[in-house]
């Protein structure tokens, strides 16, 4: 009895210590797991800190124009998050809708077989109105076509979870916004073939006229004028502002006193 006692002490000994040993190898494997993990996430966060810094940074003077105009932009400017694709669609959709709105105000337009340099010669305020007003709607739909395909940017101080919930968001209205632009780029594509084919000679003159010069104005003109106006003028003043606001916080932890608060605390 005495020997039996014995050696179930021994063995019960045995699984013990056993039972220990896996305990703690379950333990080092946990905290080597998680070692492995936090060094992953950190490299990840690295990676995405230096990605978002890289191409978050605000651009200043000239730079502003060729990252924001709609032509240069393309050539220029590279940026992962907004993909050259958009920016290329954009413009298209820009010169295929002021073709198809200059198009069909012209639609009811008198039969001429007037030549290019007569009708141009006639040019008057009422193509200069069609111009304008043709501009006035394709800018709300550049608007909207805008509002879908802007991507919300990855900021360095996000969380890895924060950013992949942005990268979706992107990804989704990306789709809709592209979507929505190759289709009403389709709508005004078949509907400029029509207007080519039943226009006279003198109204697809004055059309193919006024078209390019709406485009080519935009392009030299007002689009850099507005990057102009923004990156020498609007971009200063939010700069000085921004300033302003930070030595006012500088100034406010330079003047806060820890013993006067405690003493108020009191």
């Amino acid at each position: 009895m005495i020997l039996l006692a014995k050696s179930n002490d021994s063995t019960e000994k045995k699984i013990t210590e056993e039972n220990k040993e896996d305990i703690k190898k379950q333990v080092i494997n946990k905290e080597i797991n998680k070692e492995n993990d936090d060094s992953l996430d950190e490299i990840e966060k690295e990676a995405l800190a230096k990605m978002s810094a890289k191409y978050s940074e605000e651009p200043k003077g000239f730079a502003i124009v060729f990252q924001k105009h709609k032509l240069l932009s393309i050539f220029y400017y590279y940026n992962p998050f907004q993909r050259r694709l958009t920016r290329a669609t954009m413009l298209f959709l820009v010169f295929l809708g002021q073709m198809f709105f200059i198009g069909l105000f012209y639609q009811d337009d008198k039969n001429s077989a007037i030549g290019f340099y007569d009708k141009i010669l006639e040019y008057s305020l009422r193509d200069f109105l069609v111009m304008l007003y043709s501009n006035i709607i394709m800018l709300i739909i550049e608007v909207i076509s805008l509002f879908l395909l802007k991507e919300k940017e990855i900021n360095k101080k996000m969380t890895l979870q924060e950013a992949e919930k942005i990268a979706k968001r992107n990804k989704y209205f990306r789709a809709a916004g592209l979507g929505f632009s190759w289709i009403a780029m389709g709508y005004f594509s078949w509907s400029i073939s029509m207007f080519a084919l039943h226009f006279s000679e003198g109204t697809s003159h004055i059309w193919l006229f006024n078209t390019g010069v709406s485009f080519i104005f935009d392009l030299l003109f007002t689009s850099i004028i507005k990057l102009m106006l923004y990156a020498f003028v609007i971009a200063k003043i939010i700069e000085y502002f921004k300033k302003r606001k930070l030595q006012k916080e500088l100034e406010m932890r330079e003047s806060y006193d820890p013993e006067d608060a405690s003493e108020n605390r009191i």
